[in-house]
């Protein structure tokens, strides 16, 4: 089979993407740390009092020490809620930024993302979970994002990151960040378009076919974040397939892709998936029609991974050789 130069192109940057977001560190309940990293001893952690820096004060939120210029991520898709600009003790050119993320249980809070710089975004933008929103700006008393965490909407006007030691409970209504992002769990996304609603078939066949213990956590893959979404990215294009992408913890992709005219969705993955993608699978091969399965080479004896595809009225065989380890369409019919 002879590989295109842009076919090449598309499989590397999927490869690099899944680097990329593989890198960074997720607690156990599935939130993204801001920084893409967990925790370390350096840290400032919550209610932090030394007398140096805080001047008799207590810190209520968890600083990640970081570089200038550094990368910050929003811990899971939100919105943005509310930038302070003004606020001196965010270090010059930087602001704190608060963004309303959800519980599983639709339960609304929010994030307080401070000390970072931001370009071109304003209250009631959309947010996605993993991929960058903002840069970690200089400051004076060492480089870092200031993370603090409260419960609802109605936060305070005035002592966002410290309060007067030892501490006034409730802590002007923040919470243990850490603690709650490792203790809580994010709204899910599965089957999700953005503005809420649900696509039946890519939920049946999420929950059909294994649900979170297969296809790990919907992953934000594309310009609408980590829900149901067009490919390619104009949903008016007449050869538009929607679909969801997911992640496993050891950075295995997967995508469930609808076929409304088989009135069911169907997951890809592996050697397939990259073939579909490599190859503009939504305007050459159309939409899966089937799960995977296994099949014999009938010249050499090979063993296949076999999975149909519907485009009009032709269903299209795209294979994988276990053997030789090579992709490729086989035969293809008129239905």
């Amino acid at each position: 089979m002879k590989v295109s130069k842009a076919s090449c192109l598309v499989a590397l940057l999927i490869v690099v993407s899944l680097k990329n977001v593989y890198a960074l560190e997720r607690t156990p309940t599935g939130f993204y740390y801001p920084t893409g990293r967990a925790p370390i001893s350096g840290d400032v952690g919550w209610l932090a009092s030394d007398d140096d820096y805080y001047d008799n004060f207590c810190h209520i939120g968890h600083d990640f020490y970081a570089n200038v210029d550094d990368l910050a991520y929003p811990i899971s898709d939100g919105e943005i809620y509310y930038i302070s600009y003004t606020e001196a003790s965010w270090g010059s050119g930087n602001m704190g930024v608060f963004v309303k993320h959800l519980l599983a249980d639709n339960t609304p809070f929010l994030a307080l993302y401070a000390h970072v710089k931001v370009n071109s975004i304003k209250s009631g933008d959309s947010v996605f979970g993993g991929i960058s929103f903002a840069k970690i700006g200089w400051y004076s008393g060492g480089v870092h994002l200031h993370l603090g965490i409260f419960p609802g909407l109605n936060y305070p006007s005035t002592s966002w990151g410290r309060i007067p030691s030892p501490g006034q409970y409730p802590y002007n209504g923040f919470v243990d960040p850490i603690n709650w992002i490792n203790t809580k769990t994010p709204a899910p996304m599965v089957a999700k378009y953005p503005n809420g609603t649900t696509n039946n078939h890519i939920f049946s066949s999420y929950t059909a076919n294994g649900g979170s213990g297969r296809f790990g956590t919907p992953w934000n893959n594309s310009s609408f974040g980590a829900y149901v979404h067009p490919w390619p990215d104009n949903p008016s294009d007449p050869n538009v397939v929607w679909l969801q992408d997911f992640i496993e913890l050891d950075g295995h992709w997967w995508q469930i892709v609808d076929n409304p005219a088989a009135g069911q969705a169907f997951p890809v993955h592996g050697q397939i998936l990259t073939f579909w993608h490599a190859n503009y699978g939504y305007t050459n091969y159309g939409a899966p029609k089937s799960n995977e399965y296994y099949a014999t080479h009938e010249s050499n004896g090979h063993q296949l991974v076999v999975q149909t595809f519907v485009k009009g009225s032709t269903v299209h065989y795209l294979g994988y050789d276990t053997v030789a380890e090579t992709s490729k369409e086989g035969r293809k019919r008129n239905i």
